[in-house]
């Protein structure tokens, strides 16, 4: 069973983005957002693959969306996919609104770990004259916000995610992301990522690799 449910979470990663990539783009019903795959290596020499997704379907002025991030971590001397986890966000717009219904559901090898529900605001970001979005999510155990921001210059950008988890019991937790990247050509870049629980950067994650677009 366990070989199994590897095998699924394993297709799910690569098939998130494949599937996306293979969709026809001039379909008037698909519109694509940025679908990438990223293999990169922390500095304590375990490896990290991460499939993003960004789907949405027009169906007359309703808009069902899927954005997925599903990650893999391989220990240093393991080969395993115990280490499976993945935030997934599908929203429901309608006609042009940049505010729209979402569902956040978290994932790891067992299934779906937490799901919460609210809205996805994506005006903020492009006010800035970035892109990104502003997830509020809530659930009978607690809340989460989740703001992205991505910003590009020429070949370079930068994006950054912040999340704050306030449970109604227990304290809260904030985790930070930062990752620039450096376009090649061809739809592949250089990336390095920061992954910081808390504030303390010293105590952070720190990933160097390449990001495959499609």
């Amino acid at each position: 069973m366990g070989k199994i449910t590897n095998a699924l979470l394993a297709s799910l990663l690569a098939g998130s983005v494949n599937v996306a990539a293979q969709t026809p783009a001039q379909s008037k019903r698909v519109e694509l957002g940025y679908n990438a795959l990223e293999a990169l290596e922390t500095t304590s020499g375990d490896a990290r693959v991460r499939g993003l997704t960004n789907v949405d379907f027009s169906l007359g002025k309703i808009k069902p969306g899927f954005h997925g991030l599903n990650e893999l971590t391989f220990k240093q001397g393991e080969r395993t996919l115990d280490t499976y986890s993945g935030r997934n966000v599908l929203t429901l717009g309608i006609g042009d609104s940049k505010i729209v219904p979402a569902a956040v559901l978290k994932t790891d090898k067992t299934g779906i770990s937490d799901a919460k529900y609210g809205i996805r605001n994506t005006t903020l970001p492009e006010a800035l004259g970035g892109y990104g979005f502003l997830d509020i999510v809530f659930n009978k155990d607690g809340a989460n916000a989740t703001a992205f921001y991505g910003k590009e210059a020429g070949r370079f950008s930068i994006e950054v995610l912040e999340s704050l988890e306030t449970p109604y019991k227990g304290r809260r937790a904030f985790y930070s992301e930062i990752q620039p990247y450096l376009k090649l050509g061809r739809g592949y870049s250089l990336t390095a990522r920061a992954e910081v629980d808390g504030k303390d950067f010293r105590k952070g994650r720190y990933l160097f690799g390449g990001v495959k677009k499609f």
